[in-house]
């Protein structure tokens, strides 16, 4: 996908953004994320500047101008992030933050911050997974570099809310 589509995807992240020419050049995914059935990702717009927004205009594959003439939009999907089906990544977006959870049929028009949940037309922020101290535990244990492996030595901790695995964990250091 790198070499061939310009698409990065971290290693156990699962859904069709694993298809070669699924999203756009220029997409990079993390780790462990999970995109839905029919997620679209776009990262460039038609110029609304121009006479005329056709792609005739602006795209080298229509066979009319020589070489690309928009600049494609960067798009960085952070580790943990969860795009529900039908989601509609629009080029305003530029970053889907660590843990981030997009609704089933979002439409993100702008940057998700960490562990937001978002979701609507356009989608706006509705909650955060976890309270502020829990995020900082969470992005500090930077769990997301681990294999599958190590983290089911953790199992326990993994298949609990990150509240109680941090307080399982902080019983264990104390005892």
């Amino acid at each position: 996908l790198s070499e061939d589509w310009d698409v990065h995807l971290g290693a156990h992240s699962v859904g069709p953004c694993s298809m070669p020419g699924y999203w756009p050049p220029s997409v990079s995914v993390g780790r462990y994320v999970s995109v839905g059935p029919n997620v679209a990702v776009y990262t460039q717009n038609h110029p609304l500047d121009r006479i005329s927004t056709h792609p005739y205009f602006y795209d080298a594959r229509c066979g009319v101008v020589q070489q690309e003439e928009l600049e494609p939009g960067i798009l960085r999907i952070e580790h943990d992030v969860w795009l529900g089906r039908n989601a509609v990544i629009l080029p305003g977006c530029r970053r889907i933050g660590i843990g981030a959870v997009v609704g089933a049929g979002a439409v993100v028009t702008r940057d998700v911050p960490d562990f937001a949940i978002v979701g609507g037309v356009p989608a706006k922020v509705l909650r955060y997974r976890y309270d502020e101290a829990t995020q900082v535990k969470v992005l500090h244990s930077r769990w997301w570099e681990k294999q599958p492996e190590a983290l089911a030595k953790d199992l326990d901790k993994m298949c609990r809310s990150a509240s109680e695995a941090f307080e399982i964990a902080s019983s264990e250091q104390d005892g």
